[in-house]
């Protein structure tokens, strides 16, 4: 009975043993799955990029993957230079649509003159008047606008020179002609110092040589004027001055030539005025040289034109 017994339980134990190793090979299959699915899960979280990055992994100011740091708009490129922005700088340290500025200075030395004055008169059409008649009488004639705010009056002359000698050898003409009351005036023409600035430092400085070159045709023109009533107001006396005064004229002609000049200065419209008066004044000369009856007044009138708008402008630009 004992040992029937015992074959019974080993027949049970062994009828037993395979549903053992099938279970536990369910259970291993079950264990394996969840945990295989957990380290491949963790797998692809770590390689996926998180929600709004952008592809490639790189976020705006960050860093690539090459460890450089992206350009930005106005910041730095790899090498660490600035690039230029709108409104930055350029390398010649203009900015882009400005303009650059350039200064020169005009120098004038001051000039004190004697003219024949015939009348003075507070209204412009009155001594235009005047001017016209002293014309007609064979005398030169020539209006000189007020120089100040306080100056209210209109004068009326009829030749101008640098010396005592020369204007008291034109008076007797101005007398005769029936200005009893003619007089010897003194015209003080101011110095001038000036900084004139502007974007274009060629015009600049041909505006200084044309300034200059004026007032060195001014002073041929007076000693060819002096030498003129020194001598009687021969055409012989007047011509042997004629070649330096063309010369200084030629100097005022070419210092404009060929430059243009720029909109932010605003002298550049007076400055041509002088020039073609100038001009005029000059070429005047030439033609009373040569001894053509007739031309002195015209050309002394002019000379007194030139003279006056200087002076006019001169004092403007002071």
């Amino acid at each position: 009975m004992h040992r029937s017994g015992r074959k019974g339980e080993l027949r049970g134990i062994r009828a037993g043993l395979p549903l053992l190793f099938v279970g536990l090979a369910v259970l291993g299959l079950v264990v394996g799955a969840v945990f295989g699915t957990y380290i491949i899960r963790s797998l692809i979280d770590a390689t996926s990029p998180s929600p709004g990055s952008p592809p490639g992994g790189a976020i705006p100011g960050g860093t690539t993957p090459g460890g450089t740091t992206p350009t930005t708009p106005g910041g730095t490129t790899p090498g660490g230079t600035t690039p230029t922005t709108p409104g930055g700088t350029t390398p010649s340290g203009i900015t882009p649509g400005g303009t650059g500025s350039a200064s020169v200075r005009v120098q004038v030395e001051a000039r004190s003159l004697l003219a024949v004055q015939i009348g003075a008169f507070s209204e412009r059409a009155q001594a235009q008047n005047v001017a016209h008649e002293a014309l007609q009488r064979g005398l030169p004639g020539s209006v000189w606008d007020p120089i100040s705010g306080q100056d209210k009056l209109y004068r009326v002359r009829v030749g101008v020179v640098s010396s005592r000698q020369a204007a008291d050898a034109l008076l007797p003409s101005a007398k005769a002609a029936g200005y009893g009351e003619a007089f010897v005036a003194t015209v003080q023409m101011p110095a001038l110092d000036l900084a004139v600035t502007a974007s274009s430092e060629t015009y600049l400085n041909a505006f200084r040589d044309a300034v200059v070159n004026l007032a060195a045709l001014l002073d041929a023109e007076l000693a060819a004027w002096d030498a003129f009533a020194r001598g009687g107001l021969t055409a012989q006396s007047l011509s042997a001055h004629s070649s330096s005064v063309n010369a200084a004229a030629n100097k005022v002609r070419q210092a404009l030539a060929g430059v243009t000049p720029p909109a932010d200065l605003g002298e550049r419209q007076v400055l041509q005025g002088l020039i073609n008066m100038a001009d005029a004044s000059a070429l005047e000369l030439a033609e009373a040289a040569t001894g053509a009856g007739g031309k002195y007044p015209r050309a002394m009138s002019e000379f007194m034109g030139f003279v006056a708008a200087f002076g006019q402008s001169l004092h403007s630009w002071r």
